[in-house]
């Protein structure tokens, strides 16, 4: 099903005159998509230029994919040695339901840092392309409202360049860490974490 939506991508990527192989050699932020963040504040990708950017794609109504990418996430964000020095930023599928306000309760609903998680909503087009950018298929169940997509997490680097991908519920997150570097433990972090597993 994910080889079709694929195809699908693809082809919309040469009529929406959109192309892949030149974005390779880009940046992400040389691309003019138009955002609005949670609380309805305009919104860019290369508002985040200079800095590391983890990026990921879900819907607030999905109940089982979307949850276990937002854990992760998270889990990313406790390793890693200089959280407030990334940008985490969803975006989502489903932007007619996802507005704004919808956002900000699911951004409060998971209680992350409110100065580097964005959750960004943007038009049907923006999204598509963005999906397209970022090699994240998805198509949505008209019957159900509920998507069948990819499940990725992108690290892009401080100019917009993809530098990292995990692709599926599995990935392991060392990648990124090996990348943005991870946070050493305490001894009693390192205890606390042993007791809880």
């Amino acid at each position: 099903m994910l080889m079709i939506i694929k195809k699908i991508l693809v082809l919309l990527c040469l009529v929406l005159g959109v192309s892949i192989s030149s974005f390779a050699q880009d940046s992400l932020y040389t691309i003019p998509l138009q955002w609005r963040d949670e609380t309805g504040t305009p919104a860019r990708l290369s508002q985040y230029q200079g800095r590391p950017v983890i990026i990921t794609m879900t819907y607030t109504t999905c109940q089982s994919a979307c949850p276990l990418i937002m854990q992760k996430l998270r889990k990313i964000e406790s390793e890693i040695a200089e959280p407030k020095n990334v940008e985490f930023v969803v975006v989502t599928f489903d932007p007619s339901v996802d507005t704004p306000k919808a956002l900000l309760k699911h951004k409060k609903a998971y209680q992350v840092e409110d100065s580097y998680w964005h959750f960004l909503n943007g038009t049907e087009e923006t999204t598509r392309k963005l999906s397209l950018l970022l090699d994240i298929g998805y198509q949505k169940n008209n019957e159900t409202g509920h998507f069948v997509h990819d499940n990725k997490i992108l690290l892009l680097d401080a100019e917009g360049k993809i530098t990292v991908t995990l692709d599926g519920l599995d990935a392991q997150i060392e990648p990124i860490l090996n990348v943005l570097g991870k946070r050493h433990l305490s001894f009693f972090e390192k205890v606390k974490r042993f007791i809880l597993r």
